[in-house]
């Protein structure tokens, strides 16, 4: 756990980037055609966005909605989250979803910044349609068992129910550059004052994934540790 490691191993931790999140893939036939209009149009030649450009638009495959991150160190923590996940995490969801389905609905865009004009992140609602709207709850019991088996700090922001759509991160450089430069930013406004009501369409949660961090999988696609099912 890591309130037990020893300070020169705890250093290390402090300092280290996250290399893991825990998350709930997004898809269906709906929502990759719609995400795909959405993107063509963004695109288009005849769309003033300035600061848009295809790197930074996230791939169907890759929608999710994440519950949080991990610092995983080594393969034996590694494997230890993963069994983790697949020997406790079951019973931890099926307390509270009893067998019900975990539906969302993707709908009406937002920023994280502020600034609409200067904005880095632009993401799509997640409304729980699930019976008796125990998303929350059910998420809120994974991040709780996750924290006291020590695998994740907790964070003290309220759970935002999200799903990236354009995040300036993934910009490729044209000039080399390295991952240090300022982000470049992109002006949201031409997007929400066009497509702010964007629907997506309903998502079945039906899988809950280890995620490595970074786009490392064929066609810069998440590469997953492991996964549960919801629907055994």
């Amino acid at each position: 756990m890591v309130w037990l490691m020893p300070a020169v191993t705890k250093k290390a931790y402090d300092r280290a980037r996250p290399t893991h999140f825990l998350s709930f893939p997004l898809s269906s036939p709906l929502i990759t055609r719609k995400l795909g209009e959405f993107q063509s149009s963004v695109l288009s030649s005849t769309f003033q966005c300035k600061g848009i450009d295809p790197s930074i638009m996230v791939l169907s495959a890759n929608l999710h909605l994440t519950l949080g991150v991990f610092k995983l160190l080594n393969q034996a923590e590694i494997e230890k989250a993963v069994r983790f996940l697949k020997d406790t995490i079951p019973g931890v969801i099926d307390n509270i979803l009893q067998k019900k389905l975990l539906s969302v609905h993707l709908k009406q865009l937002a920023t994280m910044q502020t600034n609409q004009a200067d904005a880095h992140v632009l993401y799509v609602q997640v409304h729980d349609e699930t019976q008796e709207k125990v998303l929350k709850d059910v998420c809120t019991a994974i991040i709780d068992a996750m924290v006291e088996e020590g695998f994740m700090v907790r964070d003290t922001r309220p759970l935002k129910l999200h799903a990236t759509l354009i995040n300036t991160s993934n910009r490729a450089s044209s000039s080399g550059a390295s991952k240090d430069e300022k982000r470049q930013p992109f002006d949201a406004r031409p997007i929400m004052k066009s497509f702010s009501h964007l629907d997506l369409g309903v998502a079945h949660l039906d899988k809950l994934h280890l995620m490595k961090m970074g786009r490392t999988g064929p066609g810069k696609t998440y590469v997953s540790e492991g996964s549960i099912s919801l629907t055994q």
